[in-house]
């Protein structure tokens, strides 16, 4: 029983050193936690910079000379899954306040404009920060191996962590008790390019491809049944090109494809579709594409998004929500339909075309008045 107890005891006290370990790693100041005499939530701010620059969020915050440095958090959401932040940059300005009242000692307070830089950025990813002003002992860290006489200084009745475990919980119950002010930043994004369709059809040379397996080809055989009602007519296609060719020409109509993210909106018979990189997204609004979501298998589903071309027109810089619940502001496109086929870049692709239109009044009217109807 002895030795069960004994090992009991090894094993708390090996978890509790590996897990101190861990945070020093992840924390990287060690060296300041035991000097911390208190740590105050920052309220406001001067400015965060909302897609002024391309790679980086700067933070400005005017604060009196009493902070001996910051701890940053930052997360992708407004309310949860934040982290301690360290690899950020400040630069500090000391400006001599003429309007403030001279103190006790007829010295002018000192206040610094803190520059906060954040490099760590994806563009158009909205971040959130919650910013903290660390206060330390008046006994500086090199001074603490000195007699214990000196410890006067400190108060007792502030709040002074001692360890790493201690900081950890100081820092927690800051952020989930009291500091709520959390200040919402984001870099710009590029207007991305896109090929001319001509050169997109220039793509659709592939031919069937040879199953592996029995399965493979009766899935297949499946869809391809299924989707034999949906395919638009050769003549009536070329048509449509045909007459959207002038607006292909002049930019106003944009084909768009290589797309493999997706998600509903709040909105029905609305899907917002992204690139691999998230960096534009497209809307569409159309009541056939659900009707065939509903009446088809998820993976053919899948595959007409990722196999198809969207014809789109430019919307704007605008907020969206991805499927993982982040905030993106990048541009935007309006999707006027959709040409899908079973087989990504098929040669017989004029045969076996999926049209899908939207459903947005709007567009369908000037689908109409650029048809001459």
């Amino acid at each position: 029983m002895k030795k069960l107890v004994i090992i009991a005891a090894l094993l708390v006290l090996f978890t509790n050193f590996i897990f101190s370990e861990n945070i020093f790693t992840e924390q990287g100041k060690p060296d300041k936690f035991n000097n911390i005499a208190k740590i105050e939530p920052i309220k406001e701010i001067l400015s965060i910079s909302n897609g002024e620059f391309k790679d980086k969020i700067n933070i400005a915050l005017n604060t009196k000379n009493k902070y001996s440095y910051f701890l940053l958090e930052k997360s992708n959401f407004i309310d949860k899954d934040y982290i301690l932040f360290e690899d950020f940059k400040i630069i500090k300005e000391e400006l001599n306040d003429e309007n403030n009242e001279e103190t006790d000692s007829n010295e002018k307070e000192i206040t610094t404009t803190n520059h906060i830089t954040d490099s760590h950025v994806i563009p158009g990813l909205v971040y959130w920060y919650k910013i903290y002003g660390v206060i330390e002992n008046e006994i500086s860290i090199n001074n603490q191996q000195e007699d214990n006489t000196n410890n006067k200084h400190q108060s007792d009745d502030i709040n002074s962590p001692k360890d790493m475990k201690q900081y950890e919980a100081t820092v927690k119950e800051i952020d989930l008790g009291r500091n709520k002010h959390s200040f919402k930043g984001y870099t710009s994004t590029v207007e991305p390019k896109f090929k001319k369709l001509d050169v997109l059809l220039k793509n659709f040379k592939k031919k069937n491809p040879v199953f592996k397996t029995e399965e493979e080809k009766q899935l297949a055989k499946t869809d391809l049944e299924f989707l034999k009602k949906e395919y638009i007519n050769p003549v009536q296609l070329d048509m449509i090109l045909f007459l959207s060719k002038p607006y292909f020409d002049s930019g106003n109509l944009i084909p768009v494809n290589n797309l493999d993210c997706y998600s509903k909106t709040d909105n029905n018979n609305e899907l917002i579709v992204f690139n691999k990189e998230k960096t534009f997204a497209l809307v569409f609004f159309s009541k056939k594409l659900f009707r065939l979501q509903k009446d088809s298998s998820k993976e053919l589903f899948k595959k007409l998004i990722e196999n198809g071309i969207f014809f789109c027109t430019y919307k704007g810089i605008q907020e969206v929500t991805d499927a993982d619940g982040m905030t993106r502001i990048i541009p935007v496109y309006d999707t006027v339909s959709l040409a899908t086929q079973y087989y990504k870049d098929n040669i017989n692709w004029k045969n076996q075309t999926v049209m899908i239109m939207t459903s947005r009044k709007e567009l369908l009217d000037e689908i109409k008045k650029a048809q001459g109807n």
